[in-house]
Protein backbone atom coordinates (compact mmCIF):
# COMPACT_ATOMS: atom_id res chain seq x y z
CA UNK A 1 0.00 0.00 0.00
CA UNK A 2 2.67 2.79 1.07
CA UNK A 3 4.72 1.76 -2.45
CA UNK A 4 1.87 2.06 -4.42
CA UNK A 5 0.95 5.76 -2.50
CA UNK A 6 4.68 6.83 -3.55
CA UNK A 7 4.71 5.41 -6.69
CA UNK A 8 1.52 7.97 -7.74
CA UNK A 9 3.88 10.32 -5.57
CA UNK A 10 6.39 9.92 -8.50
CA UNK A 11 4.22 9.56 -11.68
CA UNK A 12 2.99 12.45 -10.23
CA UNK A 13 6.01 14.36 -10.11
CA UNK A 14 7.39 13.53 -13.42
CA UNK A 15 4.17 14.74 -14.93
CA UNK A 16 4.32 17.85 -13.64
CA UNK A 17 7.75 18.23 -14.44
CA UNK A 18 7.29 17.29 -17.71
CA UNK A 19 4.57 20.40 -18.14
CA UNK A 20 7.29 22.22 -16.88
CA UNK A 21 9.38 21.47 -19.47
CA UNK A 22 7.19 21.81 -22.21
CA UNK A 23 5.82 24.83 -20.76
CA UNK A 24 10.05 25.86 -20.87
CA UNK A 25 10.24 24.74 -24.00
CA UNK A 26 7.35 26.97 -25.71
CA UNK A 27 8.38 30.08 -23.61
CA UNK A 28 11.69 29.65 -25.64
CA UNK A 29 10.61 28.91 -28.76
CA UNK A 30 8.38 31.93 -28.59
CA UNK A 31 11.25 34.06 -27.24
CA UNK A 32 13.54 33.18 -30.38
CA UNK A 33 10.80 33.38 -33.00
CA UNK A 34 10.41 36.88 -32.07
CA UNK A 35 14.22 37.58 -32.01
CA UNK A 36 14.58 36.05 -35.51
CA UNK A 37 11.84 38.15 -36.48
CA UNK A 38 13.20 41.18 -35.53
CA UNK A 39 16.74 40.74 -36.05
CA UNK A 40 16.21 39.81 -39.84
CA UNK A 41 13.06 42.05 -40.98
CA UNK A 42 13.52 44.79 -43.65
CA UNK A 43 12.84 48.13 -43.60
CA UNK A 44 9.21 48.64 -45.40
CA UNK A 45 9.79 52.22 -46.56
CA UNK A 46 6.11 53.25 -46.51
CA UNK A 47 4.71 56.76 -45.64
CA UNK A 48 0.90 56.50 -44.37
CA UNK A 49 -0.24 60.44 -44.67
CA UNK A 50 -3.31 61.78 -43.30
CA UNK A 51 -5.13 61.47 -46.38
CA UNK A 52 -4.51 57.36 -45.91
CA UNK A 53 -5.64 57.47 -41.95
CA UNK A 54 -9.14 59.78 -43.01
CA UNK A 55 -9.69 57.13 -45.65
CA UNK A 56 -9.24 54.20 -43.47
CA UNK A 57 -11.64 55.56 -40.43
CA UNK A 58 -13.56 56.29 -42.77
CA UNK A 59 -14.14 52.60 -44.04
CA UNK A 60 -14.61 51.49 -40.42
CA UNK A 61 -17.17 53.90 -39.71
CA UNK A 62 -18.59 52.86 -42.90
CA UNK A 63 -18.65 49.39 -41.76
CA UNK A 64 -19.89 50.16 -38.57
CA UNK A 65 -22.80 51.81 -39.98
CA UNK A 66 -23.52 49.36 -42.71
CA UNK A 67 -23.90 46.35 -40.19
CA UNK A 68 -25.71 48.51 -37.58
CA UNK A 69 -28.34 49.07 -40.41
CA UNK A 70 -28.57 45.73 -41.55
CA UNK A 71 -28.80 44.62 -37.93
CA UNK A 72 -31.96 46.61 -37.57
CA UNK A 73 -33.48 45.66 -40.55
CA UNK A 74 -33.07 42.36 -40.32
CA UNK A 75 -34.39 42.28 -36.84
CA UNK A 76 -37.35 44.12 -37.96
CA UNK A 77 -38.13 41.87 -40.46
CA UNK A 78 -37.71 38.69 -38.21
CA UNK A 79 -40.03 40.42 -35.60
CA UNK A 80 -42.85 41.06 -38.16
CA UNK A 81 -42.80 37.26 -39.39
CA UNK A 82 -44.12 36.73 -35.52
CA UNK A 83 -46.36 39.82 -35.17
CA UNK A 84 -49.71 39.37 -35.74
CA UNK A 85 -51.82 42.10 -37.77
CA UNK A 86 -53.88 44.11 -36.95
CA UNK A 87 -56.76 45.04 -39.05
CA UNK A 88 -56.57 48.77 -38.91
CA UNK A 89 -60.49 50.39 -39.68
CA UNK A 90 -60.75 52.64 -42.65
CA UNK A 91 -62.92 55.77 -42.71
CA UNK A 92 -65.67 53.20 -45.23
CA UNK A 93 -65.67 50.44 -42.98
CA UNK A 94 -66.66 52.92 -40.06
CA UNK A 95 -69.28 54.46 -41.92
CA UNK A 96 -70.87 50.88 -42.66
CA UNK A 97 -70.99 50.27 -39.02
Amino acid sequence: MVTNKKNLLTNKNSIHKENNLNKMNLKKSIIITITYYFAFSLPAYAYLDPGSISIFLQSIIALIAGVGATYRLWIYKFKSLFKKEKKKDTESEKIDR
